[in-house]
C-alpha cells in the first residue's frame, strides 16, 4: 500500500463530478514477470525433461525442434477441423501425451506395465497421464512482459524452444462458444480465434495455488 492521488467519480444533482483525494491509500501488488517491479520469472528443468515454474508450481511440457509430438512447429485446431492433418489439441495432442509410452509415444498404454521395455518404461509423458491444456491465466503466466516484438516474449531461462506465434488456451470465449482464447508469444498479447483454426499448443499439469 502506498499513498497516491486518487480520483473519484461523484454524482451530484444529476451531474458527474470528479474529486481529487490527496494521500488516498491505493493497493499495489507486484506481478511475476511484469517487466517492472515484479519478481523474475524462474524455471527449473527436471530430470524427466519437464519444466517446473518456480513461482506458480505448474509443470510444463518442454518443446523441441526435433520430430514428434513435442515439435515446436506442430499446430492443432482446438476442435474439429477436417483440413487439419495434425488433428485437434484434445483428441490428438493430449491423447498422445497421456495415453502412449514416454520416450516412444507411438505405443498405446494405460499402465506402466504396457510400456515394459518400450521407451522409458512409463505410461504417459514423463510418467504422468494428467497433462492438459492450460487455461488462459496459466498460459499468460509464461509471458515475459519485459520483452517485445519480435519475441518470443518468454523468459530466456525457460528451457526448450517457443514459437513466435499464438498458443491455444483451454478457455472458451464466453460470448461465443465456437471461439477460444489464445496468447501470442510475439507480442505477449491475448486474443481469441475460431476453434477450427490451427495454433501451437503447450501442455501443463499441476495446480495453480500461486496464480491468485
Amino acid at each position: 500500500m502506498h499513498a497516491q492521488h486518487a480520483w473519484w467519480m461523484t454524482l451530484v444533482g444529476g451531474l458527474v463530478g470528479v474529486v481529487l483525494v490527496v494521500g488516498a491509500a491505493v493497493p499495489t501488488e507486484a506481478f511475476v514477470g511484469d517487466g517492472v517491479t515484479g519478481p523474475a520469472l524462474s524455471y527449473y528443468l527436471q530430470g524427466d525433461g519437464t519444466i517446473i515454474d518456480n513461482n506458480t508450481g505448474l509443470i510444463w511440457e518442454r518443446k523441441t525442434s526435433g520430430s514428434g509430438i513435442h515439435n515446436v512447429n506442430q499446430r492443432y485446431s482446438w476442435s474439429t477441423n477436417d483440413s487439419d492433418s495434425n488433428g485437434t489439441a484434445f483428441t490428438v495432442f493430449l491423447a498422445t501425451l497421456n495415453n502412449t509410452c514416454a520416450g516412444n509415444e507411438t505405443t498405446a498404454c494405460t499402465t506402466n506395465a504396457d510400456c515394459t521395455g518400450i521407451g522409458k518404461g512409463q505410461c504417459g509423458y514423463a510418467g504422468h497421464r494428467d497433462w492438459r491444456m492450460p487455461n488462459l491465466k496459466e498460459l499468460q503466466s509464461l509471458v515475459d512482459y519485459s520483452k517485445s516484438f519480435p519475441g518470443p516474449t518468454i523468459a530466456a531461462s525457460f528451457p526448450g524452444v517457443t514459437a513466435v506465434s499464438a498458443y491455444w488456451s483451454s478457455t472458451t470465449l464466453a460470448a461465443r462458444s465456437s471461439a477460444a482464447w489464445e496468447v501470442s508469444f510475439n507480442l505477449g498479447t491475448m486474443g481469441f480465434s475460431r476453434k477450427s483454426d490451427s495454433y501451437h499448443v503447450r501442455a501443463v499439469r499441476g495446480g495453480q495455488e500461486s496464480l491468485r
